[in-house]
């Protein structure tokens, strides 16, 4: 006879049985007051997509990005390009320059600075003296000669201005730098205007002139005034469309306006194909419009919470919270499928429908609760991550796990005890199915054939083991975005034009006042500087070096032999006067006031592995340069990039061992069997092997997306293995076989295991079909994870307690079956 429950857990089920079927309005009132609380919190979501957002407020990469913003203000970088096949040396091209630079520095919101040859500023000497004059100046050039002169200029330059024209003189960028926008802006509009539903036009967007800081009569609020920036970009290239001329826009503000945008577009896609496909799966399974009408209130009614509750509690969600919306519906389904499954086998039995539902609540309550603990626990460990959307999505999904299971153990009895009871046909009570003898023969195939069973399994695992070892890792927004987004398209044409689209600033932080204009530093400083420009990935570098080559070069007629760094200290600071005197704007983005901080900015043309090592190891080889008293510190965001890169690493390393470890020990606990709970974590350890085997193995990367994919399974991969190793014991416990154990338990929940298999991978599968290619890696990936568990528990897991087993010698004494 099966061992009964403890008499505390036969109480606690009875109690919240009794509590939820007698209190049946007091039980609704409840759901919907929380069902109205989350509705209301939706309104209070925002998006957070950013870099800043991603790191713990004591992590080093937040302190010297803010030790930096303290000194040169934050700067966001984004890039034109402009490209007529007749060359940018024309009038043509030089006119179209004028005007969108024009109209980006006075329409664009939050504008620092917009450089383009049309304003960019040229050093010269008269009469021994240094002057600054634009290249172009306020007249377009007409004649070949003139222009012929700017074109020879530019083409010669060792500075700043070669930057913006390609080798073949067909493309030229415009460099857009915009400032650290405000919480929220105000401007004369709708209450209900969307950033994100922006036109294209003038009329449709909101332009730096609509802008006002402070509120008034008539104005409505708008929160993240960063999304602003785009869509007026757009709007001006859109209105000076010309035949011969191309503009491609990309940088920092156009992805994070992008990005945001796709984020929403794939909720609603996602979301609407993941809700139909749940719909339709329970309509096959169970042919019940109630097991599909309950289930799916179960998915609206958590999604609602659970979002609502991010929306109250300020948390905002970004690319990663797509994830929580899927798991909601995948495991409310696979949930709902072992209460209803245990209901309709009872009812078939007996045609009560309240002793079904008894059944069911009996037969569900700690199983069930089991795997929502495992879940939560997968998910748990994703806090060991020091990135702070990873947290977040950890934490919201371990929410998911127990809020699903509550809304499941009330809202499904609910939905079916109300009705008539039906009549029992003797004839099918009886009749084993098809599926009943298929999954028995299965049952005898599995555990005769133990041996080349196990030979296989670790064949697999020697090779996925090769693969683990092949993974790559990436924080590249582009990377995981992926070539089907246009605006990837864009950032990389650019990149392959200009010959580089990426930045990262180093920091260098002196021990006194006005030692940024001596030779000790400063030639230090170029030595450092040539070594960067001869690294692998290395476009340009700005630093005040640049500036002192250039004047020294220009103060010697133009002789390239003077392209150095003085070693002069008062020549130096001659120089720095000079340049001062003569109007020059560049010293502050490269210099502090004091000369105590000095600002490199580093452009980069790839991000292949050799460039990134070379990042990484920036600050070791600039301390070769410099004294011990002399601080070094990489920032920006490709500096945060690399940095979110490295703690996925380690991040991906410590959650899965923490994961596996505690529901481990937690399956050791509930079988209270330690050679079975330690058998019971192989299906796990399987499914997560083969995915990041055959993420190496495929070239796919390890990033913010993929990271989580591990974990995830782990937490609901060993739902089934709750489900699985918890009958068997009980039917072990009941034959004293085997054989027989895994035949019985095959036949009794086998059906539930592979549906709800089949629901996750439908679930998630889904993913595969939206645009941002990290979660198309997700969705193919998970897909492999849950059906490597699947058939680790119908083929591994038996043939392992077949041969091991872990539960002692058999004993075939057969007990009367229990109802």
């Amino acid at each position: 006879m099966k061992t009964e429950k403890k008499r505390w857990q036969q109480k606690i089920a009875d109690f919240w049985f009794a509590a939820v079927t007698t209190r049946r309005k007091l039980t609704i009132s409840l759901l919907l007051i929380v069902l109205v609380i989350g509705v209301l919190g939706l309104g209070q979501l925002q998006i957070d997509d950013s870099y800043e957002a991603m790191f713990v407020d004591d992590d080093p990469i937040v302190q010297d990005q803010e030790r930096f913003e303290e000194v040169f203000d934050e700067e966001n970088m984004n890039f034109i390009l402009v490209e007529n096949e007749n060359g940018v040396f024309t009038e043509e091209t030089m006119s179209y320059l004028s005007r969108v630079t024009i109209e980006l520095e006075e329409q664009v919101p939050f504008i620092e600075e917009v450089v383009s040859l049309a304003n960019i500023e040229t050093l010269e000497t008269v009469n021994d003296s240094l002057e600054t004059r634009e290249l172009v100046g306020p007249e377009i050039p007409a004649t070949e000669t003139e222009l012929a002169e700017i074109e020879e200029t530019v083409m010669n330059s060792k500075g700043s201005i070669r930057d913006l024209v390609s080798d073949d003189g067909q493309a030229s960028g415009i460099i857009i730098t915009t400032r650290d926008t405000p919480d929220s802006v105000y401007a004369e509009i709708e209450g209900q205007f969307d950033p994100l539903g922006q036109g294209e036009t003038r009329e449709e967007v909101i332009l730096a002139e609509d802008i006002q800081l402070e509120s008034d009569d008539g104005l409505t609020e708008i929160e993240e005034p960063r999304m602003l920036i785009a869509p007026a970009i757009y709007a001006i290239l859109s209105d000076h469309t010309q035949e011969d001329i191309s503009a491609t826009a990309a940088g920092l503000d156009i992805v994070f306006f992008e990005s945001e945008k796709l984020i929403v577009e794939e909720f609603g896609t996602v979301g609407v194909l993941a809700f139909l496909a749940s719909a339709l799966l329970m309509l096959i399974i169970f042919k019940s419009f109630r097991a599909l009408g309950s289930s799916l209130l179960v998915i609206i009614i958590g999604v609602v919470i659970l979002f609502g509750a991010q929306g109250w509690l300020g948390v905002p969600i970004n690319i990663q919270s797509l994830l929580v919306m899927i798991l909601v519906m995948v495991i409310s389904v696979g949930y709902s499928i072992h209460f209803i499954n245990h209901f309709f086998y009872k009812l078939r039995q007996t045609g009560k429908r309240l002793q079904a539902v008894r059944y069911a609540f009996n037969e569900s309550t700690w199983a069930i609760f089991f795997t929502a603990l495992t879940t939560m626990i997968g998910f748990l460990s994703f806090l060991v991550v020091p990135i702070t959307p990873i947290r977040a999505v950890g934490l919201t999904c371990a929410a998911a796990a127990i809020v699903t299971y509550v809304l499941v153990m009330v809202v499904i009895p609910l939905v079916f005890l109300p009705g008539k009871d039906k009549e029992v046909d003797e004839t099918k009570k009886s009749r084993e199915s098809f599926f009943e003898r298929f999954i028995s023969s299965w049952s005898d195939v599995v555990t005769t054939h133990i041996k080349p069973i196990i030979a296989l399994s670790i064949i697999l695992i020697l090779v996925l083991t090769y693969g683990v070892f092949q993974i790559s890792i990436t924080s590249d927004t582009t990377e995981m975005m992926g070539d089907e987004i246009d605006y990837v398209r864009n950032a990389r044409y650019i990149g392959e034009r200009l010959g580089f689209l990426y930045t990262y600033d180093l920091l260098i932080e002196l021990p006194e006042e006005g030692m940024g204009q001596q030779s000790d530093v400063l030639l230090p400083l170029n030595q450092f500087q040539e070594e960067i420009e001869d690294s692998a990935g290395t476009a340009g570098v700005n630093s005040l070096a640049n500036l002192l080559r250039e004047i020294n070069m220009i103060m010697n007629d133009n002789n390239p032999e003077y392209y150095t760094v003085p070693e002069d200290d008062q020549l130096i600071s001659q120089y720095l006067l000079l340049y001062e005197m003569s109007g020059g704007e560049g010293l502050e983005s490269v210099v502090d006031f004091g000369y105590e901080n000095l600002r490199m900015s580093v452009q980069i043309n790839d991000t292949a592995d050799e460039t990134l090592n070379n990042i990484r190891e920036i600050e070791e080889r600039g301390n070769q340069y410099f004294s011990d008293d002399i601080e070094i510190s990489k920032v920006g965001e490709l500096a945060m990039a690399l940095r979110s890169m490295d703690l996925l690493g380690s991040g991906q390393i410590n959650s899965i061992a923490i994961a596996i470890i505690v529901i481990g020990l937690i399956m050791i606990l509930i079988l209270k069997n330690l050679k079975m709970g330690l058998i019971s974590v192989i299906p796990v350890a399987l499914s997560v092997l083969s995915i990041m085997g055959v993420m190496g193995l495929t070239d796919m990367n390890l990033d913010l997306v993929t990271i989580m994919i591990s974990p995830m399974v782990i937490g609901i991969a060993i739902d089934d293995t709750v489900h699985y190793f918890l009958h068997y014991k009980e039917e072990f416990t009941r034959t004293g076989s085997y054989r027989e154990a895994n035949r019985k338990t095959f036949k009794k929940i086998a059906r539930a295991l592979i549906s709800t298999s089949v629901v996750l991978m439908i679930g998630f599968g889904i993913l595969s079909l939206v645009r941002f290619q990290a979660y198309t890696n997700m969705g193919i990936l998970a897909v492999l994870g849950i059906f490597v568990a699947l058939a680790a528990n119908l083929i591994v897991a038996p043939a392992l307690l077949t041969f091991l087993k872990p539960l002692g010698s058999e004993s075939v004494t057969l007990t009367p079956e229990r109802d």
